[in-house]
């Protein structure tokens, strides 16, 4: 049987598990017997994660800048899950090399900290 961590934590979503800290912990979880899920925009990227894991790494195509695709995904493997995760590790995102106000020109988005726990346009 598992550890301790899948005997409370039976189910995890990974984003950006590709490579780097995603992948990590998503083999750590997944040795740890936990059931998880893996995003990542490009899916052939987690097919080396899934091989060495069989049975407990599911693959979840999730690419946060398309906002209603990433909502349906994540209900689809939320729904696989049993409804909810027990983990998340949100490690997707990307670099940012502007100031706020610079990238907020070029994004049309307000980023500001008052937008930031809540959806703003």
């Amino acid at each position: 049987m598992g550890s301790r961590l899948s005997a409370r934590h039976r189910t995890a979503l990974v984003t950006g598990a590709s490579s780097g800290l995603g992948e990590a912990f998503a083999e750590m979880l997944a040795t740890e017997g936990v059931q998880v899920w893996v995003s990542a925009r490009q899916p052939e990227r987690l097919d080396s994660l899934r091989a060495r894991y069989p049975g407990r790494i599911i693959p979840v195509v999730l690419d946060l800048a398309d906002g209603p695709g990433a909502e349906a995904a994540f209900g689809r493997a939320a729904a696989q899950a049993g409804g909810m995760f027990d983990l998340l590790v949100n490690n997707a995102g990307y670099g940012l090399s502007a100031t706020l106000p610079a990238w907020r020109a070029r994004s049309g988005r307000n980023n500001s900290p008052r937008c930031w726990a809540r959806r703003c346009g």
